[in-house]
């Protein structure tokens, strides 16, 4: 299958433009880190190349948002942020 998703004119967009999208798509559906949504991460299932193009990106992952600082994906988004700066906006639930 990688063989021929190269061959789709959306899998030959260079990385940089790529990452691009992955940001303005992530301002309009960004994850809700309670699960109840992945938001843009779902992008990041397509294929490899997308998926790498996004964890190579650390700001992507550098905007964290949720019901609580119990939860799992946390330090997941804060380790695939890598050196990019941190916004964090934790809420406990009522």
């Amino acid at each position: 299958r990688t063989r021929r998703d190269a061959l789709v004119p959306i899998y030959t967009l260079p990385p940089e433009l790529l990452a691009r999208i992955f940001h303005f798509h992530a301002l309009s559906h960004p994850p809700l880190i309670d699960g109840r949504s992945l938001g843009w991460i779902v992008d990041t299932h397509v294929c490899q190349h997308w998926r790498q193009v996004a964890l190579g990106d650390g700001s992507l992952w550098s905007d964290i948002k949720g019901p609580s600082a119990k939860n799992r994906w946390i330090p997941e988004m804060v380790a695939r942020s890598k050196d990019a700066p941190l916004s964090i906006s934790l809420l406990e639930p009522p």
